[in-house]
């Protein structure tokens, strides 16, 4: 099966359910439309030509998007065998825009595509039933509202900067105020879905921390079906964090959104493991910040205020998008009980000036009173500029002494670059030995050369892997065996991409030995643009799937 993106948008898919009377709608929108092109035509002209599509790294090689959606099954395994304990479907998320606004392009501004990898017994697939995987390919975008409308009303990280960058944020909220009035919170575009996914209470969603998650559902055959956008009925119908935390031992799932434009300026909440809204909190901070991940053990939160921050004077000011690293200003973790009822109850520790994208683990060390942190941290983040050099992490340790009120950090590896920690997922917020990155390419901060293996225990890296034939790829997803022994019995699965002819290939690595020679290696019919986040759903969880 084989179709076209739409690139039009349709004034009439603007008409549809609740609100506004129909014709009123359809007249609207057509001068809304048209002052929204100016702006766009206006910001064209204004911008540096590094911030035009055609100088515009993130739009071209791997980071261009596809604008094909395909369904390909019984794809060959030209190299080695899929495991027979790998049975579900890898699904990973990126951008992939439906459109470029003129006015300026950033990675992370795309609409939202998943593409998966469907592994399943030959006997589910309509086979002789032996022990052979039928390899099923997909991607498809998340058809949420803002997909579905096409939603020009939105404005991207890539177009905040200037006054009319300024002036297109207030003018779109106007326009879809107008437009939108009076229909329900799913039919209204809201954020882009296109980070990372999470499965919980027999849900998976896609997550962007702009916006409540969407609901997918992933079909017996690999087919990735978007349900629509999920607020858990209305109790957290704010934005929610891409990257939540589940307590394998207790189904819970910690997480927390953030506001840029009002205090309190962020919310954490605890779901519990049926999916139901246990605990909401409002937490006050000094200034909006973009907080984009948090980390949990057995018994605490940690929320992360650190120093990119949300200063909108600089779209004016300093022409450039409103969010800044702050070097004289401390980052600070916040200790929290994960059950916590008072924002009293939140411990700040200052730490010297950092950003974390992305944490590896916490746990709480025995019998000392002591929470130990992993993570990969910048000394810089430059959101603005179109370039992918710089902006390099490394993987460091954290030490809070909560009798003593106290931090320690040092850094593991610092020689190394590294990004997109992932641990076995059954040792979330409990100590594990093992985390895997990813490894930065010395030509782009951006594009990813191999998978590293640490020791967190020992502070070592105990393994590297670099890909083969200048092949580039994503996060590792470590999948456990069945059968595991220890914790780094498992897989890493991934997407890899090769410059040389433009291709894309699916590879499974054994996460325990590191060997140079793949498990297994599938081609596939299209190219996978760079991502983000993934996720492996087992074939008992995609049984698991609720409908309600």
């Amino acid at each position: 099966l084989e179709s076209s993106a739409d690139h039009s948008i349709d004034i009439m898919t603007v008409q549809q359910g609740g609100g506004l009377p129909r014709v009123v709608r359809s007249v609207l929108y057509v001068p809304l439309l048209i002052v929204w092109w100016i702006l766009d035509i206006a910001q064209y002209y204004k911008a540096d030509q590094s911030r035009r599509a055609k100088n515009n790294p993130f739009l071209h090689g791997n980071f261009d998007p596809v604008d094909q959606c395909l369904y390909r099954s019984s794809l060959p395994v030209t190299q080695g065998r899929i495991p027979r304990d790998l049975r579900g479907e890898f699904v990973r998320n990126g951008p992939n825009p439906i459109r470029v606004p003129m006015g300026g392009y950033h990675w992370f501004d795309g609409e939202g595509m998943l593409h998966g990898i469907r592994l399943s017994s030959s006997s589910q697939a309509g086979g002789d039933g032996n022990d052979d995987a039928t390899v099923t390919y997909v991607n498809r975008y998340i058809k949420n509202a803002r997909y579905r409308d096409r939603d020009p009303f939105s404005t991207r990280i890539g177009e905040m900067w200037g006054v009319l960058g300024l002036v297109k944020i207030f003018f779109g909220m106007f326009a879809k105020a107008v437009l939108y009035y009076g229909k329900e919170p799913n039919d209204v575009p809201r954020g882009t879905s296109n980070t990372s996914l999470v499965y919980h209470a027999g849900k998976l969603m896609t997550l962007v921390e702009s916006s409540p998650p969407t609901w997918m559902k992933i079909l017996n055959d690999g087919e990735l079906e978007t349900i629509g956008l999920y607020d858990y009925y209305g109790k957290l119908p704010g934005s929610f964090t891409a990257h939540p935390k589940i307590d394998a031992n207790t189904g819970e799932m910690m997480t927390f959104g953030y506001n840029l434009m009002a205090p309190p300026y962020l919310n954490y909440g605890v779901i519990d493991k049926a999916g139901k809204v246990v605990r909401q909190l409002p937490v006050n901070l000094p200034e909006a910040v973009m907080m984009h991940d948090m980390a949990i053990t057995e018994h605490y939160t940690i929320l992360l205020d650190l120093c990119v921050v949300f200063r909108k004077e600089d779209m004016v000011k300093k022409n450039k998008v409103p969010f800044e690293f702050v070097r004289d200003r401390p980052g600070r973790f916040g200790v929290l009980p994960r059950h916590a009822s008072s924002e009293s109850e939140v411990r700040w520790f200052e730490i010297p000036s950092c950003y974390v994208f992305h944490v590896a683990n916490a746990w709480e060390t025995v019998p000392f009173r002591e929470i130990v942190l992993y993570a990969c941290r910048y000394t810089d983040v430059e959101l603005d500029s179109p370039s992918p050099q710089g902006n390099t992490s490394n993987m460091y340790e954290w030490r809070i002494d909560l009798d003593a009120g106290s931090v320690t950090e040092r850094v593991i590896a610092p020689d190394l670059p590294v990004e997109f920690p992932r641990v076995h997922p059954d040792r979330t917020g409990i100590q594990s030995q093992y985390a895997y990155t990813v490894t930065l390419s010395e030509h782009s901060s951006f594009e990813f050369d191999g998978v590293a293996k640490f020791d967190l225990l020992s502070g070592k890296v105990v393994a590297t892997h670099y890909y083969p034939r200048g092949l580039r790829g994503g996060e590792p997803i470590f999948v456990p065996k069945e059968d595991a022994k220890d914790e780094d019995d498992g897989y890493l699965l991934n997407f890899l991409y090769s410059p040389a002819d433009d291709r894309s290939e699916f590879w499974v690595l054994d996460a325990k030995t590191f060997r140079s020679e793949p498990v297994a290696v599938v081609p596939l019919p299209a190219r996978v643009p760079y991502g983000f986040h993934g996720i492996w759903v087992s074939e008992e969880d995609i049984k698991k799937q609720t409908d309600r």
